[in-house]
């Protein structure tokens, strides 16, 4: 078995993933993963000025873990810069998740709406 399909819990909290989203390209999916944190990136000013494909980024990760049940966003409050729907795309690409924490992500309800 290889390393990708025995990996249940992955955590990112606190580290720069200004440059995953050419890595992503070349990760095999994660099929067994079951929880994925990452907690607080930056900060939004630092997001829109040094950092504006974070919330791409995040996606292109997220959608390597079909069967996430947990997922800790919280502290990343740059998920609905530009539009920018995480609730969404999570409800789309992650349909067995059981827990979903965006504590301190500026999330508003409209964006909620996308739980139904």
């Amino acid at each position: 078995r290889t390393f990708a399909a025995t990996l249940e819990c992955l955590n990112l909290s606190y580290n720069n993933p200004g440059g995953l989203d050419n890595l992503t390209k070349f990760l095999p999916k994660f099929n067994n993963m079951r929880t994925f944190q990452s907690r607080n990136y930056f900060n939004q000013r630092t997001v829109s000025t040094l950092y504006g494909n974070l919330s791409q980024n995040m996606v292109s990760i997220l959608k390597l873990m079909p069967n996430l049940k947990l997922v800790d966003l919280t502290g990343n409050n740059h998920l609905t810069l530009n539009g920018f729907d995480i609730v969404g795309i999570l409800s789309t690409h992650c349909m067995l998740l059981e827990e979903l924490n965006l504590s301190d992500c500026q999330i508003t309800s409209d964006y909620l709406n996308n739980l139904k």
